[in-house]
């Protein structure tokens, strides 16, 4: 396993302010600003960055997993401070692990409304708990880990909208799902914590976040 890093970044009110943090594009921004611009596959891969944003007592905190260790340069800014761990190879070794994260529950759907994952079409968002769970089941299974369901937890769902570095609208609706899971495969497991699952990895999707049960 190349090496990664675990960053927890956290904001008091003042550095969010002094940093002209006002929605998800502001925390993209803040974010990749602290880490060399590589990309996988010919500049439109992967960025090698997850991260997910969390509000604790009165401050925000992002939890960051990259292949590249941070610049740490926000540091600078009064009101931030910034913690960085190597995640060690061990760490997913275990079979089950409780596991938080926060998704974009999405399908593609043809023309005529033909539902179809493996095909290009216009993507709709997926409505309701009931039919969000099913869909994350199966990502789950796609992904080589199964899911506790009676642990299974659909909680606060939201739409986000914002503006995008070129002015355009940007909405994306954000599920946060929690339980407990058993690792099926273990190579595509590594990869969905790795490399996150589903789609708006960019704007605070797709990080799964996991701990040992034993830990728990």
């Amino acid at each position: 396993m190349n090496r990664h890093y675990l960053t927890r970044y956290t904001f008091e009110p003042a550095a969010i302010q002094a940093l002209g943090i006002t929605d998800t594009y502001s925390w993209h921004r803040v974010v990749y600003d602290q880490y060399d611009n590589i990309r996988s596959g010919s500049g439109r891969g992967s960025s090698g960055i997850l991260w997910v944003l969390d509000k604790r007592r009165g401050a925000f905190q992002i939890t960051a997993l990259s292949d590249r260790h941070p610049h740490r340069t926000i540091e600078a800014v009064a009101g931030v401070s910034v913690r960085t761990t190597e995640l060690k190879e061990s760490f997913l070794e275990q079979d089950d692990y409780a596991f938080k994260t926060v998704v974009n529950p999405v399908r593609a759907v043809k023309a005529g409304g033909q539902r179809d994952s493996a095909a290009r079409g216009r993507i709709c968002p997926i409505r309701g708990r009931e039919e969000i769970e099913k869909w994350f089941l199966k990502l789950a299974e796609v992904h080589g880990f199964s899911v506790n369901q009676d642990s299974l937890e659909i909680g606060r769902i939201i739409v986000d909208e914002f503006k995008g570095k070129a002015g355009n609208h940007i909405t994306i609706q954000k599920a946060s799902i929690s339980g407990i899971c058993h690792v099926e495969d273990r190579e595509r497991f590594k990869k969905a914590v790795l490399g996150g699952i589903g789609r708006g990895r960019a704007f605070g999707c797709g990080l799964l976040r996991v701990i040992p049960v034993q830990a728990v």
